[in-house]
Order: structure tokens, then C-alpha cells, then sequence
């Protein structure tokens, strides 16, 4: 019998007693080694987890054997009864309102299902739910916690449905992981190195890879006057700046620095290209209109907000100056722009902005070049002329009051140490100092309050100091671990995408129909096909996808390549919102929305197919069968029309994008997975199609025959 003790890491309000309240999506994760003890907690979005061999479950562990409990409630809305299966390796205790329901020592192989004996009756609102999984001892951890009944094929217990407490631990944890977060954000390790621990092997946290931007060619591309305002206060400049404060505290000797290293980086690095073709100026109004247009269309404005409404993004800064209605008194010196950038550098930068920095938070969106010329024109005009820009913005002089000394901002750079964070062609980085760990005992670095010179001040509040310092002290160890999970986690919320994604039933922080930016650009634009996504109005298909099951959809290889940017054809080319590229290590964020899942990297495509029962497939798709034909490409074959042929997915992409399970699932039920869409149900309850003379009308069948068509198409 499993021997299920429960983690030492135990909620403040159990599950299951009275003054328990279910609040917060998820579920309470709760880790522990059972080599060393050590524990953890987090959120999880679903009951399920993976992780590989001889990697660690939490980036406070060390890689090996562990427990996981996850705790919280599954909320219905109506009485029902469920059939629990778990899937996957290691051994497993299920208890749902506080009845032990399904123990198993060892997890049956493969894919074979361990469910319930019977039905489990859940009651209207939330039900307490416990998971206990503990881990084979070697190789690689799963599990997976589904349900179904006589009415819902089975499917992963559905992130919407879950809910949990908040806990002490968890509020410590969530603590701990910001402050791991801000470390890597301040950049430590490229001056303070991270010592692995010793026998795992280095895998360290992503971000500890990040570069600060290439500074080769800054002085073609920034102004000096804003160079130097940057230097003396990034964070006056752009409120989420990463950079600390390292100027001198004398007001006058800082101003003096600023000029000084101002007047090196501009005369000491420029790219060649000075003499690139400028944008359309401000007089240019079709310039103006386009790029008015595609800041509404392309989904600027889901990051970085538009003249009625702020920025949804935290870290993204505000382009549009605050509409005198809109009762914003937002004074961003970000919004001038023209402060900032040499017009044909802000073109380029457009169309690219990894390219001297490829852990920019602006991630790279498909522009052509006259499309951000014309972004351009609109971003650094002045209002006056249709722009964006406050009335009487100018480029920034400098705040010095003298000409800066290029030696004399070379020999500063030298003793800033900018070489360890930044490029610069004219010399090395400087030897490492010491290690992390040791960092220990300087609050006052992290607060702002550092009186010495030779340290950087990053102004962060007492608390996160605190939680640094405790950091540093007790989990250094923690920087040199990466959980993928976690990491992709981090992504998804840093780089802005749910701010045009919904997901876990929660819808996206911006639609286009709702932005005073789209509504301007469809009425002045002849842009009469621009897409409304709201669902209300269009449904699903107008919408970029939700996110909810990605993991579970989408293949390693293919994921991984979109989400990079590295693929050649968009597979919703109806949308005008653009998917940007995030470069930055794509295969560790695919592979971490895949162990969120449950689930490892996806298996090599196996190009080969069955002719017979791709034959039969072939039939299926075409003609009046499923008439799937009607609505979907067929590789180079169009679809044969009807309205809103033109909005749906190639079928040559099916099987290069999804995994087959998903497969499966999504055509039993498209409603289930894509409330709204197109997409009808062919399957009965009881798992039949209309089509009787194939197959005796038994889906899982015809779905492998299609599935087998589809390997044929190019």
C-alpha cells in the first residue's frame, strides 16, 4: 500500500475544513524530497506535472526522488457524477471530499489508464480535492488527473474547474521565487558568478543568460541627451527599468559621469548606418494613416496601451499620449520618443528589436519595411500632425550643461564594469568578482540606500530585499536549477501574452474592437475587413487562440519553431493581430508548457503513412462526407469555399502542429475545447459518426484513417 504522508508543507486552511476559501485559481503544490526533506510549494494550473530524469521538481530541490501533494477544490456547477483516471509513473492517493476514492502503489505503464472503481458524485460548488503523487525512484515523473462519465469523453480536470486556499507557505513561497526572479532581472551572476551544486550538472536559470543590449552602434541609433538622462536615473526614464543607479550620488559629479560616458558611447560606437533612408515624415499623412492602422491592427496596443487606457502590460511603457478625456494624468517621459531615437534607428529597431538586444522584453513582430517606416512616422510624430506624441515634445539636450569627454566616459565604463552586462568592441569584460552567495549582508545594495560607490543601487522595496537577502542566504543554489514549468510560466506572464490570450477561462486583457486606437484606424483606414475580436461578436475563430491546452495540443518541434519566429507560413493568416517572435530559448519555454501538462517533449513525426487507411481518410475529407473540404486547405488545394473558408487552418498543418491525443479529443467535442467555434460536432455520446458504412460509424477509427490522409499532404 502507497504510503502517502503528506508534505510537511501543509496548508493553513485544509481543503476539507470549514473555514476553508477557495479563491484563487489553481491548485497549492507542495514538494518534498524524499532524499533530503527539503519542501516547496506553488501554484499549479492543473493537477498534473512532469518532470524529467535528473532534473530537479522545484528549483529549492535537489534532483531526485519526491512527493507531490496538490490541494484545493474542484468547483461544478451542478450536482454530477465523475469517473477519476490518473495516468502516468510512480505511485498515487486520491481523496475528494475527504474520502480516500483511488490508491495505487505503482502507476500502471505507458498510457494505461488507473481510474476509479466507481463514479464519484461531486456536489454543486467546491469540492475538496487532495492529490498525493510520489515519484519512481529513477527516470523520468509523471501524472495526470482526468475525468469523464457517460456524457464527457474524458479530458484533463479542466484548470477552470480548480480552485485553492492561499496559504502561509504559499505566500513565503511566491516570495522566495520574486525574489529569485529579481536577481536574475538585476543581472548578479554576470559580475557574481552561480556555483552549481556539486554532482548536478549545470542547468542554470534561464534568465541567467540574458545579455543587457549590445551597445556596439548605440551612438547611431540613441540620442546623446537621453543616453545621458538614462545614465543618471534609468527609472525616472522607464519606471520598470532593470538597470540600477551606478552614477556618482553628488548631483554634479553624476551629471558630469553622464556627459562623459554620454560622449563615448556616441562617438566611440556607431554602426555605419547613419545614412539609412529615414521614416515618412510628419507631413506625410498616408505614412500616418498606415501606421496609425497597424499600431491598432498588429496589437501594439495590447502591450503598450493607446490614448484612452494604460499600458495592460506592466513592463511595457505607454507610446500614445493620454487623451485630455480620458481622466489619465499619466506623465510617462517615455512617451517622447523623439527624445529617444534617431528616426531610420527606430525603423530598423522595429522590424527587429532582437538584434542588439535577444532578451528584449519588445519581442519581434513581421514588418515590412515601408510598415515600419510608417509605425514609425506615426510614433514620433507630434500630435499636431496626427501623431501620438504631447504637443511640444523635442529631442532632450544634454543635462550637464558641458560637453562630455569621451576618454574620460571610457575610463568610467572601465570602472562601472559596463563590459560584464553590455557589448562594447573596444575592450574585454573584467575578471568575475565574488561569487553570488556572498553577497549576503548588503540590504542596503538592493533598497537604494548603499552608500558605496563601487556597487549599483537597484531601489527595490524593503520587503523584496529582505527576501534577496534571505535568498541569497539560504537557496543561492536555486539560480543554478531550471524547471522548465516554471520558467515557461514566467514567460507567458512577463512576455504579454495573455494580454491577447485568454486562458483557464479567463478571457484576454485586450481586444482590438475595444481599443479607441482600432476604433480611429477602422473609421479613418480603408480597412473595412479589419477583424472585431470580441467574442461576443465573431466567436472563437477571429480570436488568437486560447491558451488553456496548449501544452497538451501542440507538438515540441513545431512549438517551439512559431514561438521562435522560425517558421515560414502563419497558420492564422486571416487575423491581423501578428504573433511576435520570442527567440530566447523557445524549446525550454515549449518544454515547459508540456510538463505543466503532464507530458514529455512529443515523439519525432513519423513522416509515413497508411495508404489503405489513408485512402479511406482521403474519402472522409473530401465530397459530402465530412465535408471537411468545404471550410479547410488541403495543402495546395484551396478550400472549396463558403463563407468562412478563408478563416480556417491548412489541414497540411495538422499533424506537424498536434499531438494526436489532442487530436482525438478536440474532434469529439470542438464545442467542449472551443466554445463558439465553427467547427460542428460529428460524434454522438456514445462515440459514433453518421457514417455507418465506414468503419460501423466508429469515430476512433475514421479519426485514424483521417489522420493517416493527412500524413500525405504536403
Amino acid at each position: 500500500m502507497l504510503v502517502a504522508s503528506v508534505s510537511a508543507v501543509a496548508a493553513a486552511a485544509q481543503p476539507g475544513s470549514p473555514d476553508a476559501v477557495f479563491e484563487h485559481r489553481g491548485l497549492e503544490l507542495s514538494l518534498r524530497s524524499l532524499e533530503t526533506g527539503t519542501t516547496d510549494t506553488r501554484v499549479a494550473r492543473l493537477a498534473a506535472l512532469h518532470v524529467p530524469r535528473n532534473q530537479p521538481a522545484s528549483p529549492f530541490l535537489d534532483p531526485g526522488p519526491f512527493e507531490a501533494t496538490f490541494r484545493g477544490a474542484v468547483e461544478i456547477d451542478l450536482n454530477d457524477s465523475f469517473r477519476f483516471t490518473v495516468r502516468g509513473n510512480g505511485g498515487i492517493r486520491l481523496r475528494i471530499g475527504g474520502e480516500v476514492v483511488l490508491e495505487q502503489e505503482t502507476l500502471r505503464p505507458g498510457e494505461e489508464p488507473t481510474s476509479t472503481a466507481r463514479d464519484v458524485r461531486l456536489r454543486k460548488g467546491y469540492n475538496p480535492i487532495e492529490l498525493v503523487y510520489r515519484s519512481p525512484r529513477n527516470g523520468d515523473a509523471s501524472v495526470r488527473l482526468s475525468w469523464s462519465n457517460d456524457f464527457l469523453p474524458e479530458e484533463p480536470v479542466p484548470p477552470a474547474a480548480l480552485r485553492r486556499t492561499a496559504s502561509p507557505e504559499l505566500h513565503r513561497a511566491l516570495a522566495r521565487r520574486d525574489a529569485r526572479r529579481l536577481v536574475a532581472d538585476a543581472m548578479c551572476v554576470r559580475c557574481h558568478p552561480v556555483a552549481a551544486t556539486p554532482g548536478e550538472p549545470s542547468q542554470a536559470m534561464p534568465e541567467l543568460t540574458a545579455d543587457a543590449p549590445d551597445l556596439d552602434g548605440v551612438g547611431s541609433r540613441l540620442r546623446p541627451g537621453w543616453i545621458e538622462r538614462w545614465l543618471l536615473d534609468p527609472r525616472s526614464v522607464r519606471r520598470q527599468a532593470r538597470m540600477p543607479r551606478l552614477l556618482s550620488r553628488n548631483p554634479t559629479e553624476a551629471r558630469s559621469q553622464a556627459a562623459d560616458l554620454a560622449a563615448y558611447l556616441v562617438a566611440a560606437h556607431r554602426d555605419g548606418d547613419d545614412q539609412a533612408a529615414p521614416p515618412a515624415t510628419s507631413g506625410a499623412a498616408g505614412a500616418l494613416a498606415d501606421g496609425r492602422r497597424l499600431y491598432a491592427e498588429i496589437g501594439c496596443a495590447a502591450c503598450h496601451g493607446d490614448a484612452t487606457s494604460p499600458p495592460p502590460l506592466d513592463a511595457a511603457h505607454r507610446l500614445l499620449a493620454p487623451d485630455p478625456a480620458a481622466d489619465d494624468e499619466t506623465d510617462d517621459p517615455a512617451l517622447r520618443l523623439r527624445d529617444k531615437w534617431e528616426p531610420s534607428a527606430l525603423v530598423r529597431y522595429l522590424r527587429d528589436p532582437t538584434k542588439f538586444d535577444p532578451w528584449s522584453r519588445m519581442p519581434r513582430v513581421e514588418l515590412e519595411a515601408a510598415e515600419a517606416a510608417s509605425l514609425a512616422a506615426y510614433l514620433l510624430a507630434p500630435a499636431a500632425a496626427g501623431g501620438p506624441a504631447p504637443a511640444g515634445a523635442s529631442p532632450t539636450t544634454a543635462t550637464s550643461g558641458r560637453a562630455g569627454d569621451p576618454e574620460r566616459g571610457r575610463r568610467l565604463a572601465d570602472e562601472f564594469r559596463c563590459r560584464s552586462c553590455h557589448s562594447l568592441s573596444d575592450g574585454e569584460p573584467p575578471p568575475s568578482a565574488s561569487p553570488i552567495g556572498e553577497l549576503t549582508g548588503r540590504p542596503s545594495t538592493w533598497s537604494g540606500g548603499n552608500t558605496d560607490a563601487s556597487h549599483p543601487r537597484y531601489e527595490l522595496d524593503p520587503a523584496q530585499a529582505v527576501h534577496i537577502e534571505q535568498l541569497l542566504r539560504e537557496d543561492a543554489a536555486s539560480l543554478a536549477r531550471t524547471v522548465p514549468a516554471e520558467y515557461a510560466e514566467r514567460r507567458i506572464r512577463s512576455g504579454g501574452c495573455l494580454a491577447c490570450h485568454a486562458r483557464d477561462g479567463v478571457p484576454a486583457a485586450w481586444s482590438p474592437s475595444l481599443s479607441a486606437t482600432a476604433r480611429a484606424a477602422s473609421e479613418d483606414s480603408a480597412a473595412d475587413d479589419f477583424v472585431v475580436s470580441t467574442e461576443d461578436e465573431v466567436g472563437p475563430d477571429h480570436l488568437p487562440p486560447d491558451l488553456t491546452w496548449t501544452g497538451e495540443k501542440l507538438r515540441s518541434d513545431w512549438l517551439a519553431s512559431f514561438v521562435a519566429g522560425r517558421l515560414d507560413h502563419r497558420p492564422r493568416p486571416h487575423l491581423r493581430v501578428r504573433m511576435p517572435a520570442f527567440p530566447s530559448r523557445a524549446d525550454t519555454f515549449a518544454a515547459g508548457l508540456h510538463h505543466q501538462h503532464g507530458l514529455p517533449a512529443s515523439p519525432a513525426l513519423n513522416p509515413s503513412a497508411d495508404a489503405e487507411l489513408a485512402a479511406i481518410g482521403r474519402d472522409l475529407i473530401r465530397g459530402d462526407r465530412l465535408g471537411c473540404h468545404s471550410c479547410h486547405a488541403l495543402g495546395e488545394e484551396p478550400a472549396l469555399g463558403g463563407e468562412g473558408s478563408e478563416e480556417t487552418i491548412n489541414f497540411a498543418l495538422t499533424r506537424p502542429r498536434l499531438r494526436r491525443a489532442y487530436f482525438d479529443r478536440f474532434l469529439r467535442d470542438p464545442q467542449r475545447i472551443m466554445p463558439g467555434s465553427k467547427m460542428p460536432q460529428f460524434v454522438d455520446e456514445d462515440g459514433y459518426t453518421a457514417l455507418y458504412d465506414v468503419f460501423d460509424g466508429e469515430a476512433e477509427r475514421q479519426f485514424e484513417a483521417i489522420w493517416q490522409y493527412l500524413g500525405t499532404l504536403d
